[in-house]
């Protein structure tokens, strides 16, 4: 990655400011005229990275110009910066995956199995009222049992957002869908 940064700094040295993707691509293909994509992994990768590890700035509105350097205008943020604007309630675990900041909002998946596939309408009440206050929640991030774990293939307009939100909804757990049910259905 050190080459990209490399390659990224010279671009800015001959741009006179931020860079765009295609600019960086003439600066390494320049530095190294055997150079493709395809043989040193894809540059949007790459650059996903750096902007994760806050090498980066950028302007979040339209992320299409990179610096390496803290520039003046304001809009220019780290991911870092960004995430926590963006997401208050959350935190970047060790693991790299968003966790919540506020551990009452984390769920064990053996408790939410046993509330669901329990007939016992007291279940609901008390400690477990959560799944009613309107509050999302993500599983607590231990392993899942072998034989409990669930996928479905999908395809575009299938419902797969509609079934996404509609668990999100029953369950009071965060599937990771962030798109309305009004923009996912036929109006």
């Amino acid at each position: 990655m050190n080459a990209y940064l490399k390659a990224i700094e010279r671009a800015e040295e001959l741009a006179g400011g931020p860079v765009t993707l295609t600019e960086i691509m003439a600066v390494l293909i320049a530095q190294d005229s055997l150079f493709t994509p395809f043989k040193h992994g894809p540059v949007t990768v790459i650059i996903s990275n750096l902007l994760r590890e806050d090498l980066l700035w950028t302007e979040p509105k339209h992320i299409d110009r990179y610096t390496t350097k803290k520039p003046d205008d304001p809009a220019y943020i780290t991911f870092s910066e960004s995430f926590r604007k963006h997401a208050p309630t959350l935190k970047i675990g060790s693991d790299a995956t968003c966790r919540p900041k506020d551990e009452k909002n984390v769920v064990s998946f053996a408790t939410l199995i046993e509330i669901l596939k329990s007939k016992d309408a007291k279940l609901m009440e008390g400690k477990n009222a959560w799944m009613f206050d309107g509050q999302m929640r993500m599983l607590d991030g231990n392993k899942i049992p072998d034989g409990q774990k669930v996928a479905f293939n999908t395809y575009p307009r299938s419902g797969n957002t509609f079934l996404r939100r509609f668990l999100d909804t029953i369950t009071g757990i965060h599937t990771g869908s962030n798109m309305p049910l009004s923009l996912t259905t036929m109006q």
